[in-house]
């Protein structure tokens, strides 16, 4: 219903949408890193994460908790890109 908030080009979204979208984004991801994907996979979730780059960088992600709310393995994998 919002694909602006789902491919943010360079810039991040204003509102409440855009946070809980990546939010839900990252929990799905964390269920799957933990399962050991393959290569190919780890390639797909990185990319999901590097769509939001900014916004993970950003002080609205740090102040509602940030990286702390998720796994170390996914932590680690953002940390990759």
């Amino acid at each position: 219903q919002y694909p602006e908030l789902s491919w943010p080009e360079e810039h991040i979204p204003t509102g409440k949408r855009y946070p809980w979208l990546v939010a839900i984004m990252c929990n799905a991801l964390a269920a799957q890193i933990t399962c050991n994907p393959s290569a190919d996979m780890r390639k797909a979730l990185k990319a999901d994460l590097r769509v939001h780059k900014k916004y993970f960088e950003s002080d609205e992600f740090k102040n509602e908790g940030g990286w702390n709310l998720y796994p170390k393995k996914l932590v680690r994998l953002y940390r990759e890109i």
